[in-house]
């Protein structure tokens, strides 16, 4: 008989992890079903673990960085290990059937997580200390890498919550138009921004024909096949302009696969295609124009959401079941971990069309100075 607390400790101790140890990244074990739990599911049988309470970390990221970087680890769990883990999807949430995911996408726990943006991709760090101003000047970046000008007409194709739609309309005086299927976000944008030069459509993006200077997309091939992106990509070059120019942030794993704990809990059949995968695509009918890296930048916005998140615990508590909370927690420090150890990336992508008449110049902000134009 397989003695299964030997078998966990023996493989943790690969990654130096310690059961019941005294680091903050050592796994505590509360109790011991724990260990045959682990051992028959892998990631399911970890996750499901801590949402029952089995055992504890009080370092969660720094426990899934240890496990992500040791090969033998990884490789004893073969595909149980490949973390899929996908952006928080907050953008269509009564499109979802996993009720638990209804439980917990709820507009005040999404605000007590990422701040009164509800934006839920990637800020940029530099030289600024909260969600609010990280965010903020992430979507300035994206504004100046579109060339954004008065007058502009812009298509968001996934606005969520209406972040970037808000913020580009009222800095830029730029007329938007937000493609949004969900009704509880499609209501919020009208409300927010109602004094707007803003237009929220719920619509297919496949469905829409009229020209656009700039088209902005969030988050949009995190699940889709290739052939999908090829797809949007013929439908970006059918409706922007000639000298337009789209930007989109794509979600990247390292390569294909669906992590059994994600596929029941989280997102039903997700799926991160490689960026590989994805770019060997864009010079069919766009022009790859400028990429970043924004990994790192994800890591440090997550964190974020996750101090946000425990420093809003109690409260939350009198709302939300306990196992709801425990695998948000449980899913932010894993995501954070995925991005810092570049299991997963995100990459932002400037594209114009084949006939674009300019040189396109690229921009990046260190140290609160602006280079490219």
């Amino acid at each position: 008989m397989v003695n299964s607390k030997k078998v966990v400790n023996d493989l943790l101790e690969k990654a130096d992890i310690t059961i019941n140890g005294a680091n903050t990244f050592d796994l505590q074990v509360r109790d011991d079903k724990f260990y045959s739990l682990f051992l028959n599911k892998g990631s399911l049988g970890l996750a499901e673990g801590f949402s029952k309470e089995y055992w504890y970390c009080k370092d969660l990221t720094g426990l899934f960085h240890r496990l992500f970087l040791n090969k033998e680890v990884q490789s004893y769990f073969a595909e149980n290990f490949n973390m899929k883990l996908k952006v928080l999807k907050n953008k269509y949430p009564e499109d979802f059937e996993n009720k638990r995911y209804h439980s917990v996408t709820q507009k005040n726990l999404l605000t007590s997580v990422l701040g009164n943006n509800l934006n839920t991709s990637s800020g940029y760090w530099q030289e600024v200390y909260s969600s609010k101003e990280s965010q903020e000047q992430k979507f300035d970046l994206i504004c100046k890498k579109l060339k954004i000008s008065s007058g502009d007409k812009i298509l968001d194709i996934t606005p969520g919550w209406g972040g970037f739609t808000s913020y580009a309309a009222s800095k830029y005086h730029v007329e938007v138009v937000a493609l949004n299927p969900s009704n509880k976000q499609s209501k919020y944008i009208g409300q927010t921004c109602n004094s707007l030069n803003v237009r929220v459509e719920k619509k297919d993006f496949f469905a829409v024909f009229e020209k656009y200077d700039k088209i902005v997309g969030w988050d949009l091939f995190d699940n889709t096949v290739n052939a999908d992106f090829s797809k949007v990509q013929f439908k970006i070059d059918q409706i922007l302009k000639e000298d337009g120019i789209s930007l989109l942030n794509i979600i990247t794993g390292d390569n294909n696969g669906t992590d059994p704990w994600l596929n029941k809990h989280i997102f039903p059949s997700s799926i991160l295609p490689s960026f590989v995968q994805k770019s060997r695509l864009i010079p069919t009918v766009l022009k790859l124009e400028d990429l970043q890296s924004f990994g790192l930048q994800y890591d440090t916005t997550v964190v974020n959401w996750l101090l946000n998140f425990r420093n809003e615990s109690d409260e939350l508590k009198v709302e939300f079941p306990q196992d709801s909370l425990l695998l948000w927690e449980y899913y932010l420090s894993c995501l954070a971990a995925s991005l810092r150890t570049k299991r997963i990336e995100l990459f932002e992508i400037v594209l114009t069309k084949l006939s674009y008449p300019f040189t396109y110049e690229s921009v990046r902000f260190y140290q609160n100075q602006t280079y490219g134009k």
